[in-house]
């Protein structure tokens, strides 16, 4: 199993939209979570338009925790199938697969009241789980996890501690300007303490490199390595964000070409190749030789999807640079 944690350190750098274009373009069927402990339903009321139908989410599954059920069954009920995008005809919507990806992509609605994280804290574990289950089925996880600022003001709606221990990576969304390397360094301690919490790989996924900041100037300052690295165009990127032009039809023609959603592929691959290395490492590191989300298998799949050879051994600083020297 794979599961990919995205927070950012402070303002509003994209997670959300990153986190459903990585999705979008998983190599892999993936389940994509709204953890977000400030919900606002923004992949409901942006990218989907209000167009879809959604249950209860979250506040379902505790419902279900309550009550003694089977909580990998309630999961299983909660997940609706996102479409794709489709610049290519109107409706500008399709469910099956689309160019670079032809998996399956879920996605669990997040929380539905202000108060429900807190009360959420007891059924993580039970949850954390679920995804396991899910892992055993060769299925993915990217869990978006809203800001880390609003988790270290109260410590009970921090990023639950039985996914940080199970990630193989963990992401820190940030924007390359002044105000966002601010709010990174600001809270620099916390993600130094979740990354004693696990032995995922923690590191930034940058959005707009060179914008004024390279990934490289980013990586030598704060001493984390670049995961991946997304281009900046708000008027793509609203494509997701807003469901701009899915309704009209109007979607930007060649979108699914430019070199935004190229940026999504490329990161996709490259991050999933990292997570399944890094499940190799964790593997030897506690002994849990045998399970089928850390198998040499996987390791190749992981490889043919990106193309990028052997997905085995760990990741040096100099293959880090390199990869964020590759990534577009």
């Amino acid at each position: 199993m794979a599961i990919l944690l995205l927070l950012s350190a402070a303002g509003a750098p994209g997670v959300t939209s990153t986190g459903l274009g990585l999705a979008l373009w998983w190599p892999r069927e993936v389940v994509l979570v709204d953890a977000d402990p400030h919900p606002c339903h923004a992949v409901e009321a942006g990218y989907l338009g209000g167009r879809v139908s959604v249950g209860g989410g979250l506040a379902e599954l505790a419902r279900a925790h309550r009550q003694g059920g089977d909580l990998t069954a309630a999961l299983w009920a909660e997940l609706i199938e996102l479409p794709r995008p489709d610049d290519s005809r109107d409706g500008a919507l399709r469910d099956a697969g689309h160019e670079g990806s032809s998996q399956t992509v879920h996605y669990l609605p997040g929380f539905s009241h202000p108060a429900q994280p807190a009360l959420f804290q007891t059924v993580w574990p039970a949850l954390a789980g679920s995804l396991v289950e899910l892992g055993q089925a060769g299925i993915d996880v990217i869990v978006d996890l809203g800001r880390i600022s609003s988790a270290g003001a109260v410590r009970a709606a921090g990023p639950p501690a039985e996914l940080v221990s199970l990630a193989a990576a963990l992401g820190v969304v940030s924007r390359t300007g002044l105000r966002s390397l601010a709010g990174l360094s600001l809270h620099r301690e916390q993600i130094d303490g979740l990354a004693r919490q696990t032995t995922a790989s923690v590191g930034l996924v940058l959005v707009g490199s060179g914008r004024p900041y390279s990934a490289g100037e980013i990586q030598g300052e704060f001493g984390l390595p670049v995961l991946a690295e997304v281009t900046d165009d708000a008027r793509a990127a609203s494509v997701l964000s807003d469901g701009a032009g899915l309704v009209s039809g109007s979607i930007p023609r060649g979108w699914g070409r430019g070199r935004y959603v190229s940026s999504l592929r490329h990161a996709a691959g490259a991050l999933h190749k990292r997570m399944v290395r890094q499940a190799g490492i964790a593997e030897q590191h506690v002994g849990l030789t045998g399970q089928p989300w850390l198998d040499q298998a996987g390791e190749r799949e992981a490889a043919e999807a990106t193309g990028r050879g052997s997905a085995s051994g760990s990741p040096s600083r100099r293959e880090a640079e390199a990869e964020a020297e590759e990534t577009p």
